[in-house]
Order: C-alpha cells, then sequence, then structure tokens
C-alpha cells in the first residue's frame, strides 16, 4: 500500500496569490460556501492536514497534482492547526471521524477559470452524545453543496466551450448554452433538456403511426415520460451532474461536462436533419422542415398526429431559452449541410 502523501504547496505561495488578487483589483472574493467536511482525525498534524484535503476533493484541484495544492491551502489560515491542537488537548482519539465546517473563499474574476480559491476557514461541528452515530447535513447545507458543484460544472462547460475542438457555429451554440444555464440559474438550469433523438427517430417513421398515442401516453407536446425503456427527454446538464457526485475528485468532471455537451449539440443537430430526411422520403419536405423559414404549408392537414409535434419543434428552436434555441441563431459553417435539399 503506497504511503500517505504529507507534502504541500508552500505556504508563502499562497500569500503571493492573496497580494496579486488585491493589487489587481480583483475585489471582493465570491460569497463563502459552508460545507461539511469528516476526516479522520490523526494525532499527528501532517497527516491531519493530509485526511482534510481529501475532504475537499470534490470542491477544489486535487487529482491532477495529487492533492499539492490542497494541503497547502488547509494550512494557509493557520485555523487548522489550532483545531488540531484543540482535539488532540482534548484527547480525541485516533482515527475516528471528525466533522468539520469549512467555508471556502474563492477569487472573484470574470474568467471562471481564474476563480482560483484563496482561503478557507474552519471551525468544529458540535455533535451531542445523544445524536445518532450517523450525522445528515441540514438542507441549507445539502443545497450550498449542490450549488457549490453546479457552479463548477458551469465552469468546465465554459471552459469547454473555448477548447481548440470547437469551432464556428457549434462553439456559438455550446458558449450560448453556458450563457443561458448561468441566467437560469440553479437549480433551473438542471432542468433544460432536448427530446431523445433515437425515440424522436421512431417517432416520425409512417409506420409508427398507429403508436404514437401510445408512445406519448397520449398527451399533447412538449412531450415526456418514457416508451420502452427510453426517456423522451434528455437533460444534459443534470446528468453531468449526476456524473460528477460519483467521481472520486472534482478534477475528473471536466472532461465528462464536455462530452455530455458535446453529445447534446451533436444529436439536436443531427435529429433536426434526421426529421428532414425522414419527412423528405413522405413528401415534399419544404413544408415540413422545421427549420427556418420551410414551414410554408399546413402540416396538420399532410401528417396528421405529426403535426403537433412538428409544431412544437419549430417553437422551440425560435425559444431562446431552451437548447434547441441556438441551433436558428447561426448560420450552419459546415458546406452543404442546409442547403443540398
Amino acid at each position: 500500500m503506497a504511503s500517505q502523501r504529507t507534502d504541500y504547496m508552500p505556504i508563502e505561495e499562497f500569500r503571493r496569490r492573496a497580494n496579486e488578487h488585491e493589487l489587481g483589483g480583483w475585489t471582493p472574493i465570491l460569497p463563502k460556501p459552508v460545507v461539511l467536511l469528516t476526516p479522520t482525525f490523526d494525532l499527528d498534524f501532517d497527516r491531519f492536514a493530509a485526511n482534510v484535503a481529501y475532504e475537499l476533493r470534490h470542491y477544489i484541484v486535487y487529482r491532477s497534482d495529487g492533492g499539492y495544492f490542497a494541503r497547502g491551502l488547509v494550512r494557509a489560515t493557520q485555523e487548522l492547526q489550532g483545531l488540531h491542537a484543540e482535539l488532540k488537548g482534548e484527547g480525541y482519539p485516533p482515527g475516528q471521524k471528525i466533522t468539520i465546517a469549512a467555508a471556502l473563499y474563492r477569487r472573484s474574476h470574470r474568467e471562471p477559470t481564474s476563480r482560483w480559491m484563496m482561503s478557507i476557514k474552519f471551525a468544529r461541528v458540535s455533535i451531542t452524545e445523544d445524536e445518532a452515530m450517523a450525522i445528515t447535513a441540514s438542507p441549507q447545507v445539502t443545497l450550498q453543496s449542490e450549488r457549490n458543484l453546479a457552479e463548477r460544472i458551469l465552469d468546465f462547460a465554459a471552459q469547454a466551450a473555448n477548447e481548440p475542438s470547437w469551432a464556428g457555429d457549434r462553439k456559438k451554440r455550446l458558449g450560448d448554452w453556458v450563457d443561458l444555464a448561468r441566467k437560469i440559474g440553479f437549480p433551473g438550469f438542471l432542468d433544460l433538456w432536448y427530446y431523445d433523438r433515437g425515440l424522436v427517430a421512431l417517432y416520425v417513421q409512417v409506420q409508427f403511426e398507429n403508436e404514437r398515442g401510445e408512445m406519448t401516453g397520449h398527451r399533447d407536446p412538449p412531450f415526456d415520460g418514457h416508451y420502452r425503456g427510453m426517456d423522451w427527454r434528455v437533460y444534459p446538464f443534470r446528468m453531468a451532474m449526476a456524473e460528477c457526485k460519483t467521481k472520486t475528485s472534482v478534477d475528473d468532471c471536466y472532461a465528462h461536462v464536455a462530452n455530455q455537451l458535446a453529445q447534446a449539440e451533436r444529436d439536436i443537430f443531427s435529429q433536426i436533419d434526421d426529421i428532414y430526411r425522414t419527412l423528405a422520403k413522405s413528401g415534399p419536405a419544404q413544408s415540413l422542415d422545421p427549420r427556418p423559414g420551410s414551414i410554408t404549408g399546413s402540416p396538420e392537414r399532410r401528417f396528421r398526429s405529426l403535426a403537433p409535434f412538428l409544431k412544437d419543434l419549430k417553437k422551440r428552436l425560435y425559444d431562446p431559452n431552451t437548447l434547441y434555441g441556438a441551433f436558428t441563431k447561426y448560420s450552419q459553417t459546415q458546406p452543404g449541410f442546409w442547403d443540398r435539399y
């Protein structure tokens, strides 16, 4: 078994950053979230500090540098040393979990990737003997933890929008999604959704016309629920957040957030094209294509049970408060995609 690392970033580096923050005029520090940590107590301060730093892995950089930054950060205010001395003086048993509250102070900056964690303040949480052994965080603490993770997800999404692999309208669409999510705020942005591409592909097929009522529970659009194990709606931000909660370190979330949004962009883009191709086989697609300027006829007469869905989809494509809205805002940069029909 590998030995526990106790090395840490020098305290002088945190002081240098604090000075740079003040000299650069980057004030104030963002509002502090408070989280509950349950590190294992150790009589040796270096090992105890390492345990506390590990508990912070979901909130700050950890895996990419092996916890080097986190182990330095927990020492920066000297409060953890005082807390350790207090516990040690009380004869607190080594190996036992201790509950402490941590207030996290992050740098305010216009660029999400530059919102560094600046300092942490610690406080002991008192637990009476007659309380249950299992400690449940209060709803306020739980909500704040969810909010913290959601903010990190949006930071990762903003970072992904600037990846060199994203270009043209695809890059703009992802940037619009991030802006929309920040405008809506937490927790509302987690409810942004789009239709499952595979289920829509079945729904628009002529051979499924008699099953459309069953597929949608005989409800009007926008559709929800599921059919044959497939959910009608896909929630990319919600899915990214759920995945991040399973990760050992918050560092592992970036790739998943980027992949979720990239997949969502591809799905919606291809979904629109799938619909057009399918409808083109059964009649003049010019009267049905839900893309800008293409609906000129009456889909109710020509496509009957499919018409309400097409009208709803067109409405979403023109609504800037949906994920679909970003697909009518820009022209497509890939040559021939829109003009080949």
